[in-house]
């Protein structure tokens, strides 16, 4: 089988995110995964509270997120995040369908942002960060047409802050999106395989 890596070392994932390691592994990239364990949602407060913009917030997330991971791994360790804007406020996950339902029916027949960094650790060192901005339009939807996208999709809509997933049917719910597809998917691909290649990312032979 044929991998790409950096001198056949597997680049580390520090995310949980299923959507993310089947972005990797349709890239070929040779990769493990290894989640941080951070308290993300009280530095996010923290964070806002001191003053932080979005951008950094977001930046500052997966800086800690590749740190925390790089301090038991040597080699590449790569941490992402990415954050829902919108009216000027960051939105978190809903608890529940019922908060879905309402996060959908504020987010109908408007603009929102996500706003996605990744950060690379090389050896404990911080040497790379990307940070991109994707907008999107929803349609105005029926009462009706929520209630089917939460009937079909209940999974997607309370593990996002947009209660939606673009590649799981929401599709659907949008007129028109501003950004690579690799960003609103929560890994900004082509920028990462660049960087990736300046250090020598080569064909390897696995199995």
């Amino acid at each position: 089988m044929i991998k790409w890596s950096l001198s056949g070392q597997p680049l580390i994932l520090a995310s949980a995110s299923p959507t993310r390691a089947r972005m990797l592994d349709a890239a070929k990239l040779l990769f493990e995964i290894v989640p941080a364990d951070i308290d993300e949602e009280g530095i996010k407060y923290s964070a806002l509270q001191n003053g932080f913009s979005f951008e950094d917030l977001v930046i500052f997330l997966a800086e800690l997120k590749a740190e925390a991971v790089s301090q038991q791994n040597i080699g590449y360790v790569l941490g992402c995040d990415q954050i829902l804007v919108f009216a000027k406020q960051l939105l978190s996950k809903p608890k529940n369908l019922a908060e879905a339902r309402a996060r959908l029916l504020a987010l109908q027949g408007r603009k929102h942002v996500l706003i996605t960094a990744c950060v690379l650790f090389h050896d404990q060192k911080r040497i790379w960060h990307h940070l991109s901005t994707s907008t999107l339009m929803m349609r105005t939807l029926s009462e009706a047409e929520i209630d089917n996208y939460i009937a079909g999709f209940p999974e997607a809509c309370v593990s996002t802050p947009g209660a939606y997933q673009v590649e799981m049917g929401g599709a659907h719910l949008f007129t028109d999106i501003t950004g690579s597809n690799y960003d609103i998917l929560g890994l900004p691909m082509l920028p990462l395989l660049a960087f990736l290649r300046e250090r020598g990312l080569t064909v390897t032979k696995t199995g």
